[in-house]
């Protein structure tokens, strides 16, 4: 019997440890901290934390939650949206831009505490229902709990709540089901093009040329960037707040003016963007001969 709850208790602590070392590779708490919830334009308010940037689009009929982060960031996105005077419980889409733990693995318990449906890019469905198992660069290595995508969009969709329509656009290569959204927002009575755009990163570890993985993830990218560089967005976001400096745009908030209008910084953005894209590239090129 001894023998016996020896080999019990040592299966629960190695059981632990490796939860507890899984939990610390999928979670970063300094991604994790809280920031101050706001206005971005018309119905569109950030509820995200200091790093990942989640958004809540109001509507009459319930609300749009994109990108809602950890797990452990549901109490921070809660009581932001309940200081900006909205109602968790109200959510009725979940939108996903990319099936990776920091923005995805808040989506099932969401899903399960509201009921709200999942939209997600068809080709990132499988990867959210695995739980990010088989990443084409991180393999197993950044695990989130698996959730069912209920809408699998195609490029071009429309997702339609209440008075609201966003438009999808597939925009793969950070994942192969990456998505671009946009949609028309006013702001002093001026109808501006909000995009919340897709993560332009290429991840280190990720191989570009001769992918077995990933073979078309090049054209794949250039398809990409024709994509974002056709759109003319008055207003745009993305999926980490550093991206679009959050942080800047909110310290150079006047009255009567808005500095999420920045027509300018999206393209300064995927200019670079393409320059580092372009760069990796042409390393990986050369060092392939």
């Amino acid at each position: 019997m001894r023998t016996r709850l020896w080999i019990a208790g040592l299966v629960l602590v190695v059981a632990a440890t490796y939860s507890g070392a899984a939990q610390s590779k999928s979670y970063r708490p300094d991604w994790n901290q809280p920031a101050t919830p706001h206005q971005v334009i018309g119905p569109i308010y950030f509820v995200g934390t200091n790093a990942l940037a989640s958004f809540l689009i109001t509507t009459r009929s319930g609300h749009i939650l994109l990108d809602p982060g950890f797990q452990e960031s549901v109490p921070l996105i809660k009581d932001s949206i309940r200081a900006l005077g909205y109602k968790y419980e109200d959510i009725r889409i979940l939108l996903n831009s990319q099936a990776h733990y920091d923005h995805a693995a808040a989506l099932a318990l969401i899903k399960r505490e509201t009921g709200a449906q999942l939209a997600a890019m068809a080709d990132d469905a499988p990867l959210l229902a695995s739980g990010g198992h088989g990443d084409f660069v991180f393999g197993d290595d950044y695990l989130f709990p698996p959730v069912t995508v209920d809408r699998r969009l195609r490029d071009g969709d429309v997702i339609e709540l209440g008075e609201l329509r966003l438009t999808a656009r597939h925009t793969p290569g950070h994942t192969k089901g990456a998505a671009t959204f946009f949609t028309t927002a006013i702001d002093r009575g001026q109808a501006y093009q909000v995009v919340f755009a897709t993560s332009t990163t290429v991840n280190p570890g990720t191989k570009l040329v001769d992918n077995p993985k990933y073979p078309n993830i090049v054209s794949d990218w250039e398809r990409t960037y024709a994509i974002l560089e056709s759109l003319s967005p008055g207003v745009w976001v993305s999926a980490h707040t550093n991206v679009f400096d959050m942080t800047g745009k909110l310290a150079r908030r006047k009255a009567g003016q808005n500095p999420y209008v920045d027509p300018s910084g999206y393209r300064q953005h995927l200019a670079a963007s393409r320059q580092r894209f372009a760069a990796l590239l042409k390393e990986e090129l050369v060092t392939r001969r």
